[in-house]
Parts: C-alpha cells; structure tokens; sequence
C-alpha cells in the first residue's frame, strides 16, 4: 500500500533549468495526479531569473504538458497553483532571509508544519554553500524535519567528494542527506514517498 506524502514545503534550487522542466516538474505531478501528494504542500522555486509567482506556475504547467503522458489540464492547473518564485542569489545571505519569510508565510497558509525538502539541481559548485547558509542563516531551525537531495557529481574525486560530505554534515544530518545520479532523478521523485518520508508515515 503506498501512503501519501506528509504535508511538506519543496525548495527547489535551480527550478528554470532543464532538469526541473523535463524531469521533477513531470515527476511531482504524477505523485500529484495519482493521490500521493494531497494539498497541504508547497514548492518553491529558487533562480537568477526574473519570474513572478504567476510566470513560474504558467513555466510549470507548461513543462508538464510536453513531458508528462496524459496530463489532465484541469490537474495541472490546480497542481501549479502550489509553485511559488524567488530570485536568489545562493551566495548571499540576503537571498536566504527572503527564502526564510516565503517559507514561513508557506508554512501558514499550507499547514506545512515546518517540514522541508531542499533540491538541489544546481552547479556543483554550490552544493557546499547553499546547506552552510540553510543552516547559519535558520532556514532549517524548524520544528519540521529537513531533508536534502544532490544531484550528482559529487566532488571531482575522493579528497573533493570527503570535502563536501564534511561540509554538507555540518548543516544536516546524514540520515537527511540524499545523493542521486542526474539521470535517475526523475525514478527517485517518482519513490519519493519511500527513500524520503518512509519513517514519517
């Protein structure tokens, strides 16, 4: 029997890139058309780009549209309706105060309970940085439970990938960290309910 995902916030970093468009946006829509994902939870886009709320769920709709089989536009509608925007600096602390107050005003109005999941399809380069400012920056000082996924690769080789995982464990919990391949991103969204949730349902 599967079970449905708990209420929860979604930031996704680097949500105008290609891998969101053909793969997590498809993905969270099936978990969405089939039941497992209710209404009480809420995605946050993170980019450079200039979008509004309405410009990012209409890119969401889109996507999904030309990637998933069979999506049902009233579905799809409704689904997008949870996205949300920010343009972010992921190198300023500034950019994460403003994720804190969207995320907060979220967790309000979704019922959210604090509970997040930060994506990571981003550059390498950032996958240190963004969970040091998650964390000194209070994003992850929630009564919810956190989690984090990263796309690999991982670090350049073994002292490099040492590095990051020192670096990411300083922000996390290692049972809260998730490290997928980029191409089978969209089969682990798909099982989110299993690697992710499993011991909150």
């Amino acid at each position: 029997m599967i079970h449905s995902i708990p209420n929860a916030s979604i930031v996704l970093f680097g949500a105008t890139g290609d891998l969101a468009h053909r793969k997590l946006f498809p993905a969270l829509y099936q978990l969405y058309q089939k039941g497992h994902m209710k209404e009480n939870f809420s995605v946050v886009g993170v980019s450079r780009k200039e979008f509004s709320h309405e410009e990012f769920q209409a890119e969401v709709a889109s996507a999904i549209h030309e990637h998933a089989q069979g999506a049902d536009r009233q579905i799809v509608e409704k689904f997008a309706s949870h996205f949300y925007y920010l343009k972010m600096d992921v190198t300023s602390e500034a950019s994460y105060h403003e994720l804190e107050e969207l995320l907060n005003v979220l967790d309000r109005d979704y019922q959210t309970n604090g509970n997040r999941l930060y994506y990571l399809a981003m550059a390498p380069k950032f996958f240190g940085t963004i969970p040091t400012f998650l964390k000194s920056e209070g994003i992850t000082n929630t009564e919810g439970w956190q989690r984090i996924v990263i796309e690999k690769p991982f670090g350049n080789d073994l002292p490099s990938a040492t590095k990051l995982n020192e670096e990411i464990q300083q922000s996390f919990n290692e049972n809260d960290i998730y490290r997928i391949d980029h191409y089978l991103g969209k089969e682990m969204v798909q099982n989110i309910h299993d690697p992710f949730w499993k011991c909150h349902l």
